[in-house]
């Protein structure tokens, strides 16, 4: 029993560990591109 929830907490920090990059990494690049592209479109 012990065996099961320890891997299942483990599983369950791999995901939530996963999700906050893929998030994290995801903002960065929206962010990046919406600052990179403002200034492209206003100085057309």
């Amino acid at each position: 029993m012990f065996e099961v929830i320890s891997a299942n907490s483990i599983i369950v920090w791999f995901v939530w560990g996963f999700f906050m990059a893929l998030g994290w990494a995801l903002g960065t690049w929206v962010m990046t591109w919406i600052l990179g592209y403002v200034p492209l479109s206003r100085r057309r």
